[in-house]
């Protein structure tokens, strides 16, 4: 798979994500970007966060 490939879109065509980020436009969020270590961070609690909501749903059903 080409890594610049993000899927295929809604008529089978594979995606180009350069083009996706340049037709949203970054710039036009209201959030500020997030560094490398913010995301990588945030990234490593979601087996945690997995884990309990799995431990949750298997009390209440």
């Amino acid at each position: 798979m080409d890594v610049l490939a993000g899927g295929s879109g809604p008529r089978g065509e594979a995606l180009d994500c350069r083009r996706l980020v340049r037709r949203g436009g970054l710039g036009n969020s209201p959030h500020p970007p997030a560094d490398l270590a913010e995301i990588v961070r945030l990234y490593g609690l979601r087996p945690w966060i997995e884990q309990g909501y799995k431990q949750i749903k298997d009390e209440l059903s």
